[in-house]
């Protein structure tokens, strides 16, 4: 069951104007949560500031937003292109270039602020574990049919998406390099199909 918070985040989505947040967000990656303001919002989206408040209310709100919105783009990227995989290894493949690897590349670039990855505050680091969240239930879809082999491993469905969303999500930060973190992503593919019980089915 979800969380209050996970509820009322969303919310703040369904009713999120997409002019709005793309705005804020490109002023995130720019500038950060602190060297952002509603005015630069405003101005940037060319809304009126009674706009943005009767929207979101304070900065805050807006940058839980920005969060929630990254999270269900990348999200609708990683599904639509789900429809041609396969195989949980091609699945994984999928969800490293949809969501890990591009939050390495915004962490790597030193003109880029890391807030909208890390969270910043206590709000938004609650909408970042939302996100990772979210990131499990679509994963539980892919290995859903591969219970009995999980099992056989001595482990639940939730304790092996678990296991690959937040080794994925601990690689963003710590990987030296993107080769590196390309290489890790790589072998948790690997120990994943070994789970499955599909080590031959690694590309």
């Amino acid at each position: 069951m979800r969380s209050l918070f996970y509820i009322s985040t969303n919310f703040v989505m369904s009713r999120s104007n997409p002019q709005i947040v793309e705005s804020a967000i490109q002023l995130f990656i720019r500038r950060g949560y602190r060297g952002t303001t509603l005015s630069n919002v405003a101005n940037n989206a060319g809304v009126s500031r009674p706009t943005l408040y009767a929207a979101y209310g304070d900065k805050c709100a807006l940058f839980v937003a920005a969060i929630d919105y990254l999270s269900n783009q990348s999200l609708k990227t990683m599904q639509d292109s789900w429809d041609a995989c396969e195989t949980p290894d091609e699945h994984m493949q999928v969800y490293f270039e949809a969501i890990i690897i591009p939050a390495y590349d915004v962490l790597q670039n030193v003109n880029a602020s890391p807030d909208l990855i890390t969270g910043y505050n206590d709000q938004g680091r609650l909408a970042v574990q939302n996100a990772l969240l979210a990131q499990q239930d679509a994963l539980e879809t892919v290995f859903a049919p591969y219970q009995d082999a999980i099992g056989q491993a001595g482990l639940s469905l939730t304790d092996l998406v678990r296991l690959i969303v937040l080794s994925a999500a601990g690689l963003k930060f710590n990987a030296d390099s993107r080769s590196g973190l390309l290489a890790a992503l790589d072998s948790l593919k690997i120990t994943t199909n070994t789970i499955l019980g599909m080590q031959n089915a690694h590309k």
